[in-house]
C-alpha cells in the first residue's frame, strides 16, 4: 500500500462510477449495464496507478411461468400466462409449440421488470401446447 492518505475512483470501461470513491467496490442490485471492465484509480501526493482490469459480466435471470392458481387463466380472449423473474431487459417473445419440436411466437411484449402477463390469443379450448417466453 502507498503513502497515505490514498484517494480512490473506481472505473467502468474507463468512466468513473458515481460515488465509488472507497477502496471496495460494492455493487447490489445490479442491472445488465453495469457489465464491463472495472478498475480503480488509487492516487496519493506521489502520484497515482490503476489496477489490472477486473471484467464483471451479468446474466439475466431466467423468466419463469407463475405456478400458483392464477398464473395460467383462461379467458375469452386467449390464455393468459403471468411470467416472473424478468430482467427489464428486451422484448418477451411467447412462443407455444404443440409438440415441443417446432416453436411458433404467439406474443411479443415490450420489457418488464419482475412479472408481466402474456396472452395467447390463438389458444383453444381443444388445443394442447407447451410455452417458453425468451427475453431478447
Amino acid at each position: 500500500m502507498g503513502t497515505p492518505p490514498l484517494s480512490f475512483q473506481w472505473r467502468c470501461n474507463g468512466t468513473n462510477v458515481l460515488d465509488a470513491t472507497n477502496a471496495d467496490l460494492c455493487l447490489a442490485n445490479v442491472c445488465l449495464t453495469q457489465a464491463g471492465s472495472y478498475q480503480c484509480l488509487v492516487s496519493n501526493a506521489c502520484g497515482s496507478l490503476i489496477t489490472p482490469p477486473s471484467a464483471l459480466a451479468v446474466l439475466r435471470s431466467t423468466p419463469v411461468f407463475d405456478p400458483t392458481p392464477g398464473g395460467v387463466q383462461r379467458t375469452p380472449d386467449g390464455i393468459v400466462l403471468r411470467l416472473t423473474g424478468l430482467s427489464g431487459h428486451g422484448e418477451i417473445i411467447l412462443e407455444s409449440s404443440p409438440d415441443l419440436r417446432s416453436w411458433t411466437p404467439v406474443a411479443t411484449n415490450p420489457p418488464a421488470l419482475g412479472a408481466a402477463h402474456l396472452l395467447d390469443p390463438t389458444a383453444t379450448d381443444a388445443s394442447l401446447r407447451f410455452y417458453r417466453a425468451l427475453e431478447k
